[in-house]
Order: structure tokens, then sequence, then C-alpha cells
């Protein structure tokens, strides 16, 4: 880690004297002016200008001062907690000065929830460790298909894609895998969004980036403030508020292989009552090998009780169709380059329907003391029907091995590869899920001085319950409903936690953030119907097997920051990783309790984050994650058997992540702007002790072997140029390095193409759009994959998927 220490060294030195440099420009413009409201000055209101970087926030005494080169119209806006939004248009060049003294109206227009990120413009200039805030600007200039292509500007996060839709995100942090985002904590506006938090986190269902106005990324010491998983970090998709006034939009995008996606969203406030409406259409027939059918439904309502509480509910209905499904490519099917596309199992089908209600409190009992509360609660159904498979196999002589005895009469690749080529089975292994969630989160804030020190405590108790119904059906022909039920069993799940969490300022320049989280799940599998042996036969039969355990963890942590200079923090930490186990590991098919103690690990960091030279926002973090009994995934969805265990036991993750922007709006009084986003990580990922794996004779000790699908580095650059006609062209590049796919690191690919290295990759984005300011109207048409670079970007669940080919989009966005 010497190398990640001498680059803190000196980038310290730069931006420490970055603030003397940028201020002997001569010939900027400047503001200044004071805010209040009430005869009361307003502190930590966020004051900025649109389109840029330059913000500030108003001090103790409701002051504030931005100061730039650019000449042009700028809308400057005021936003924050207990007063209705401000902006006025200003016109700037070099040598101007403006005075604004204003005195807002009280009131609200944000959205009642549990915040990750302060709605106050120096929230992450005060979080003692790494964080990424993707701002709906951003989100306009990436013109993503799906949240990956968002998550990917965010150092130190790997995202697998699986379908290009990102339907079902495999997001790992910091070389932790990112099979079906186990580690990561992912909420929506502040609710838990996987299938089962406790038991089972999988993330089946993503939130559509379509209709997000931000997504917030949290990671460091403050991640105990959410749990039940700590290790990894919190990723939060904030969706539109209730405006203050009527607002609406329409989009309509088309693009290759029969895509189209509508969006509506309209928004008004009367009188104390406040309500938003999103509705997003998704489809398509031809997306790689993927046919969808989307809908999503989004609601809410707003309600001001009094001038220092307000009240809010959101109702959504999301419906999912495709053909998703878990078969990829042999190695010669992917040789041969005819498969890329190809539905191996067309009678696939795949349908989600989740329903999700929640209901937020917030009441600012004094300027001190701040009460919230949220209950939700959702149910999710996901069905799967999955047509069985099987590889082929030849015997010792190179004779082909018989077909199984349900072969369908569909083969794909090559007989002649043992493994090189697919059966397809009359006969379906469905899979019927519901998970039902519900739980409830009260917190107070409370702010005082004691010992001549400021405090800002967290505190908060939270409840879930859960509850999983797991039915498996065989079938006996390719897209077969009904079946034989070979098992059915329950997953009842009650769990409780308590956090406590104290941001103490030790004067102007130093704040240390010290807290504990306390967690406790009871477990129950509930089993009624499985396989078992009768007279040496294997066969399904009804049964009552019921075993209970619980868990307990404590969870410490505790962060600094350190403002050396006005723009600079450094800021570190140290927490308690906890993942629960997923029931099904916990507790085995015969009822035995595993005893498994939960995932744990202890994760540090210490970084910097700057503004600096007028232009520039830095953000560079080292990382350290120490595991003491990482769980490596069996799931079919990791490509392994669906069933059991392996207990990866010590690991190691240590890194480096930066994150570099450049904004010339600040510092070049010209038309044209030019905006850059940079992000990169380096990670070392790997087994740290010994740990032998395969048969007593032939065992290899994997210790110091990389963990699978943890590149060592990646990266991303977005790059924008705005044009003084509104004209925008957008190019995106995404590097990713070289991966393992097992334990073993096994290099030669296999030929059923389930192992093998994964090759670096990158893939190049471009787009452009115009701004028809005087109709409100942007259109913009992209370019994916602008090479049309072929590519593996997984061996998983079952086989080789390839990247996307080229794809063209033309999209019209309406305000109204």
């Amino acid at each position: 880690m010497y190398r990640p220490f001498i680059l803190f060294t000196w980038l310290f030195l730069l931006v420490s004297l970055s603030d003397s440099i940028g201020q002997s420009s001569e010939n900027q413009w400047f503001i200044e002016g004071t805010l209040s409201i009430q005869d009361r000055k307003l502190h930590g209101a966020s004051v900025s200008l649109q389109h840029t970087s330059i913000r500030t926030i108003t001090d103790n005494n409701g002051r504030f001062e931005l100061k730039g080169n650019a000449s042009g119209n700028f809308l400057l806006v005021i936003h924050g907690l207990g007063f209705s939004d401000f902006d006025t248009l200003l016109h700037l060049e070099p040598g101007k000065a403006e005075v604004i003294d204003l005195k807002l109206e009280p009131g609200y227009c944000e959205m009642p929830q549990l915040e990750v990120f302060s709605s106050r413009y120096d929230a992450m200039r005060n979080l003692p460790g790494a964080a990424s805030l993707v701002t709906a600007e951003q989100i306009e200039k990436i013109q993503p298909l799906s949240s990956n292509e968002v998550l990917r500007k965010v150092g130190g996060v790997h995202v697998v894609d699986e379908e290009g839709l990102g339907l079902r995100p495999n997001i790992g942090f910091r070389g932790l895998d990112p099979d079906r985002s186990r580690y990561v904590m992912v909420l929506e506006d502040g609710v838990p969004v996987s299938l089962s938090p406790y038991g089972e986190p999988e993330m089946y269902y993503s939130p559509s980036i379509d209709r997000m106005q931000q997504v917030e990324v949290l990671k460091g010491s403050s991640s105990i403030l959410f749990g039940p998983r700590t290790i990894a970090g919190v990723i939060n998709y904030r969706t539109a508020d209730p405006p203050a006034e009527q607002k609406g939009v329409l989009q309509l995008t088309a693009g290759d292989q029969g895509y189209g996606s509508a969006m509506l969203g309209f928004g008004t406030t009367i009188g104390n009552t406040g309500v938003q409406l999103n509705y997003l259409r998704k489809q398509t027939d031809d997306f790689g090998m993927l046919r969808l059918r989307m809908n999503d439904v989004v609601t809410k309502f707003r309600w001001f009780l009094s001038a220092r509480s307000v009240a809010g509910i959101k109702i959504g209905v999301y419906d999912e169709f495709s053909n998703a499904n878990y078969i990829g490519m042999t190695e010669p099917m992917y040789q041969s380059g005819q498969y890329d596309v190809a539905r191996l199992a067309p009678d696939d089908q795949f349908h989600i329907r989740r329903y999700s209600l929640s209901g937020t409190y917030t009441w600012n009992v004094n300027d001190q003391l701040r009460l919230e509360g949220l209950a939700f609660a959702y149910s999710t159904q996901r069905n799967w029907v999955r047509q069985d498979f099987a590889y082929n196999a030849l015997d010792s002589s190179g004779m082909l091995l018989p077909k199984p005895s349900d072969y369908s009469g569909v083969t794909w690749g090559d007989e002649s590869v043992s493994g090189g080529a697919i059966y397809m089975r009359n006969s379906t292994g469905n899979r019927y899920r519901t998970f039902d969630v519900a739980g409830a989160d009260m917190r107070l804030r409370y702010t005082f001085q004691a010992l001549s020190m400021r405090h800002e405590w967290s505190m908060g108790i939270r409840f879930m319950a859960e509850r999983a119904h797991e039915i498996r059906v065989n079938g006996s022909k390719p897209g077969a409903l009904s079946g034989e039920i070979s098992d059915e069993e329950y997953r009842p799940i009650q769990g409780y936690s308590a956090f406590i969490y104290d941001q103490i300022h030790l004067g102007a320049k130093w704040e240390i953030s010290p807290g504990i989280r306390i967690e406790y799940m009871d477990f129950t599998r509930e089993i009624v119907r499985g396989k078992y042996k009768v007279n040496g036969v294997t066969q399904a039969r009804d049964t009552v097997i019921s075993t209970r355990s619980q868990l307990a963890e404590v969870i410490p942590g505790i962060g600094f920051v350190y403002h050396p200079a006005k723009k600079v923090s450094l800021f570190g930490g140290l927490h308690k990783g906890f993942a629960p186990p997923r029931i099904k590991d916990a507790i085995t098919a015969d009822g035995v309790d595993q005893e498994l103690s939960a995932e744990l690990s202890w994760n540090y960091e210490l970084g910097i984050r700057a503004d600096f030279l007028q232009s520039f926002h830095l953000e560079l973090t080292g990382f350290y994650l120490d595991f003491e009994n990482q769980v490596i995934p069996v799931s079919e969805s990791s490509g392994g058997t669906g069933a059991g265990l392996v207990n990866g036991g010590e690991t190691k993750s240590t890194g480096v992540e930066v994150s570099l922007s450049f904004s010339s709006a600040n510092i070049i009084s010209s038309p044209w702007q030019l905006s850059l986003l940079t992000t990169m990580t380096y990670t070392e990922a790997v087994f740290d002790a010994d740990r032998f794996i395969g048969s007593t004779e032939n065992a290899i000790n994997i210790k110091g072997n990389a963990l699978p699908y943890a590149p060592t580095i990646s990266g991303n650059s977005l790059l924008s140029v705005l044009s003084p006609i509104g004209l925008r062209f957008n190019l995106n590049v995404q590097y990713t390095g070289v991966q393992f796919t097992d334990v073993k690191n096994i290099e030669k690919p296999a030929a059923n193409g389930l192992t093998g290295e994964l090759p670096a990759f990158y893939t190049v984005d471009a787009g452009l759009s115009y701004e028809w300011k005087k109709a409100n109207t942007q259109v913009s048409c992209s370019v994916k994959n602008v090479t049309d670079e072929r590519y593996i970007y997984t061996r998983r669940p079952q086989g080789i998927r390839v990247g996307l080919e080229r794809m063209f989009f033309v999209s019209v966005r309406k305000k109204f």
C-alpha cells in the first residue's frame, strides 16, 4: 500500500495550494448575498449555478459567495429544507458583481424519506467515507439503457451484465463477488428492494433508471446506518418528488431490434398536497437473446401537515414478462460465432410482478431535533419456467456417450468435443417463488452542544418481517407451466436492529463519527415436500421438517473527516462488515442447522475529497477489506449447483479508487462548455489462507488466487461537449480488466464454457442531443458499442454470454 500513500501525499499538497492558485486569476465575476427565512438567517442552504459545478452553501450568518470566469446567462438555484426552492436568471461576465439578499418563503418541496445523503450541498464534504452522487444532469449525458451504465461511473463498483438491460443486476464493490448483488444494500427512496433483505438478498428486480433523479452510492463506516448488510456499501435510487408547481414529461425511445420505451411523468402541488405519477413501458423482440414486455407504475403523494412536518405515501406496481434464462454458449459455439444471439431455450418464460407500498413521515420538532418514520411492505412474485439441458460427453476412446433419455431432438454446438454440445431435454424445472417483506424504521436526529463540541446524533430502531414461499414444479415438455411438485418450502424471518451514530465536530476542521449497530435475526426453514430416497429410489414426497435458528451480531464503526482547507477533506474509517447467511445455506434440506456464522469482515479506508482550481473535483480512496469467512456463492445464478456452500475462508481485498471530474464553465469565458468525468479502480482480491480444492491426491491450494469476477483494473471516462446552439456531444469509454471465473483461476476455457479466463475488454458509446428550449423539447440519439466489439462479459449463470452488438437509439423528451 506504499504507492497509494505516496499518491495521497502529493495530491494533498496540490489541492491544499489550489485555492491560492485559483484565486490569483483576474477578471472574474462575483456574487454575494444573504438568505433569511422568517427573520432567521438560513444556514446550510445550497446555492448553485445550474449546469455548472459552481456551488456553495450558506454559512451560519446566511451568507454565500460565488465567483467564476465564464460569461453568459446562468440560472441561480437555491435549494434546501424548510423553504420553497428559488431560482433567478443572471447575466454574468468578468468584472461584474451581483449582490443578492433574499427573504425566502417557508415550505417543503422534498418528499420525506430515510436519507442516505443529506439534501444539503455540504453533505458529501462531511461524510467520513467514500461516496458518489450521480445527478440527473449526468444521467442525461449518459443516455443509459440500464442502471448498470450509471453505476460504472462510480469508482470501486464492478457491474456484470446479464441481458443488456440491467433487469437482473450483478453489482460488486471493491473485489466482492457481484453475483445478484448479494453484498450490496440496494434501496429506492430509502426502502430495500431485494427479494428478502435478510434471507435471500438477490436482486431479481432492479429499479428502472428511466425514472430516477439521482443515484447515491455510499461506502465506508457510515454504511452501518443501513442494514442488515454492511460489507460492501449502499446504493440508493431517488425518484422524482412532487414538484412545487405543475410539471410533466413525456419521453419516447426507439432502437434497433424492436426496442421501444415510453415514459410519462406528471406532478403538481395543490394547497398542502403534492402528487407525482410515473408510468414506464419497455418492450423488445430481439434485444440480443431477450424478448421483453415490462410495465412500471409509481405514484407518490406528499402532504404538508404543518410548517415543520410532512408525510408521504408511495405506491408501485412492476410487471415484467420475458424469455430470460440461464443457459449460455459452450466454447465451440462461441468460437464459431454463429450463436451469439441464438435463443437456445425459446420456450423459457420469466414473469416477475412486484407490489410495493411505503409511508414516510418527517417532523422537525425544532432546529435541533428531527424525527423520521418509515413503514413499508412489498410482495414479489418470481415465476420462472426453464427448460432442462445436458452437455454431451465422450468416453475414453473418444466415442459419443448416449443422449439423455428425455432428449428433445434439439442439439446446439459441437458433439465432437466433450462438453462442447448442449442437448435440450423434454422437461422443465419451474421455480415459482413469492417473497413478502414488511418493516418499520424509526429514526431520531438530534444536534446539540456539549463540552464545546457540536454533536449530530442519529439513532434508530427497525423491525422487518420476511416470508419466502418456494415451489419447484417439474414439467414434461418445453414451456410446460405445470407438472409434478418436487419441492415446496417456507422460510419466515424476523429481523430486529438498532443503531446509534454520533458526528462530533471538534472545532472547525475535525469531525469524528463513532457508531454501533446491533442486528438480530430469527429464522425458520419449513420444508413440506422434497426429494428423498425410498427403497433406494429417489422420489418426491410430502414431509414435515421445520428447523429454527437465531443469529446476532454487534457491528461497530468509526470514521473521521479533517478539513485542512476550505474545499479539501481528508477522510477515513473502519467498520465491521456483516452479511447474514442465506437461509437455504444455513439450514439444509434435511433440516440440519449448519450453525453458520454471518460473513464478517473488517473494512478500512483512507481518502481525500477536494475541489481545486475552480473546475476540478477529486475523490481518491484507498481501501482494505479483511474477510474472516467469505462465502463463495454456489447458486445456479453464479454457475454453481444451486445447493450447498463454499466457505472461502479468509480473503483480502486491497485497492485504490479514484474519481476526477472537470467543468470548463467555471474558468473559461466561452459559449462552448466541456465536462469530463473519469473513474478508475485498482483491486487485488485474493484468498489469504491455505485452502485446498479437489480430491486428497490432487488437491490444489488456492491461497493467493484471485477471487472470481474481480478485475484488477477497471475504468470509465465520460466526455461531454455543449455547443452555443444547445447541441451536446457525449462520448463514454468503459474498460474492464482480466477476470477469473472460478476459485482455481483456470485460464484455459472449459469446453462447456463455465470456466476460463475472461479477457480484458473495452466498449465505446457515443451520443448526440439537441435541446430546443422554446419548445421544452430535447431530441437525442446514441450508439452503444460504437466499435462493434465482440467480447465475453460473463460465463454465468451457465455458459458464455457476449456483449451486445453495435446498436442505435433515438429519443424525444418533451417537458410540459
